[in-house]
């Protein structure tokens, strides 16, 4: 006796399965395969040094990168997986890996990247981003100055951003001044950065112009800076205007 199943259903039950059980299923037949074959219910992947997670509600599964081929790694992790929002960085990216990235720009919307990848000369491109967290990578040194350049803020800043997290890294008056920018931006969390106090001063200003802002969080430096060597007002607080 034949039996219909939709496609539908059958996502359903293969994600209840192991990895393994799901290729199994796929075997079947061709329906079960196109079925069984993109898993749809995983919404997080974790890029490190020598692997790959993938994660959903009843499944984690990790796999090392091909010693053949490290970019069809990639490159199936995010074919397999369309209903990804969260990419989570742990490790330094290749260039190979910023190029398979940007095959997808539109398809992430939280990203979780490591300070070391600061430096790198082309940085993928996030479209669509609306949570941002550069964090520095607690296995490696801490570096004095980690700095976000323009290329960055073109590839990983959109104006749709609405959550940024920026943890050791050094604000410039350029980063600041684009912050203000992004019209969408209701929490700011800079309380892991690294602050100048003698130029601090001038960001008040700056994100006064936030006009979004809902959440700020600053480094503690920022409550201790100095003007014209007179201590800021403890009772000055910053205002964000609504518009």
């Amino acid at each position: 006796m034949e039996i219909n199943v939709t496609d539908d259903s059958l996502e359903l039950i293969s994600s209840y399965l192991s990895p393994v059980s799901r290729l199994n299923l796929a075997a079947l037949n061709e329906q079960f395969y196109y079925a069984c074959t993109v898993w749809r219910d995983v919404k997080t992947i974790v890029f490190d040094i020598d692997d790959i997670t993938l994660a959903a509600p009843n499944m984690v599964h990790k796999y090392v990168y091909s010693s053949i081929d490290r970019m069809t790694s990639i490159r199936t992790a995010l074919k397999m997986c369309p209903g990804i929002k969260r990419l989570i960085i742990q490790a330094k990216l290749k260039e190979s890996d910023i190029s398979v990235l940007n095959e997808n720009p539109s398809l992430i919307s939280k990203l979780y990247i490591s300070t070391e990848n600061l430096g790198l000369q082309d940085f993928p491109v996030f479209k669509r981003l609306r949570t941002l967290h550069i964090v520095a990578n607690s296995m490696k040194e801490y570096r004095v100055m980690n700095t976000i350049g323009p290329k960055i803020l073109q590839s990983a800043f959109p104006m749709c951003l609405r959550r940024i997290c920026l943890t050791d890294v050094y604000l410039t008056s350029n980063l600041i001044e684009y912050l203000s920018t992004l019209p969408n931006l209701t929490y700011l969390d800079l309380i892991g950065c690294l602050v100048d106090t003698n130029v601090a001063p001038k960001y008040i200003e700056s994100l006064e112009k936030c006009q979004s802002l809902e959440e700020l969080s600053l480094p503690p430096s920022f409550f201790s800076f100095t003007t014209s060597n007179r201590k800021l007002d403890a009772d000055k607080k910053i205002s964000f205007k609504k518009t």
